[in-house]
């Protein structure tokens, strides 16, 4: 069997440690990385020439990447609370001054949905009797907004 990260038969497969990126910003990243030619050799020791390593630095042209950015995130101004937050059978929600129609999500830590229902008004009662004690991530949808708050059953 030949070693497929072999120098010798030209595969183009190496290992780069010990990385590092210039601090300078402009249109070019300026990398440097020392390039083993034997990856993973280190967990046993390595023994490969000095002639076989060696220092590389790299520049990059920043033309053609996009800009990595996410969406603004505002705080958020609900009045949504809920309690008892170490609830035994029943939750209550209390949207504040919001007198609409919310929907009322449920999810357990893996994001599955455990229980869904519809609420009208300021307030309300809901039993959580059917869940695993747990903790869980209730969600209120409103027409304007999505709040979540985390519950803990006992």
């Amino acid at each position: 069997m030949t070693e497929v990260t072999d120098p010798e038969i030209g595969d183009p497969l190496q290992e780069g440690v010990f990385g590092c990126i210039s601090n300078v910003v402009n249109d070019t990243i300026y990398l440097t990385y020392q390039r083993d030619v034997y990856p993973g050799l280190h967990i046993q020791y390595d023994e490969d020439p000095i002639t076989k390593n060696s220092i590389v630095f790299m520049t990059i042209p920043v033309q053609g990447f996009e800009t990595l950015a996410t969406k603004e995130i505002t705080k958020s101004t609900s009045d949504l609370s809920i309690y008892p937050n170490l609830a035994s059978n029943r939750i209550n929600i209390n949207l504040g001054n919001n007198k609409e129609i919310a929907k009322v999500i449920i999810t357990n830590v893996l994001g599955e949905v455990v229980k869904t229902t519809m609420i009208n008004g300021e307030s309300t009662q809901l039993s959580i009797e059917e869940l695993i004690n747990g903790v869980y991530f209730v969600s209120v949808e409103t027409t304007n907004q999505v709040t979540t708050k985390s519950l803990v059953k006992k």
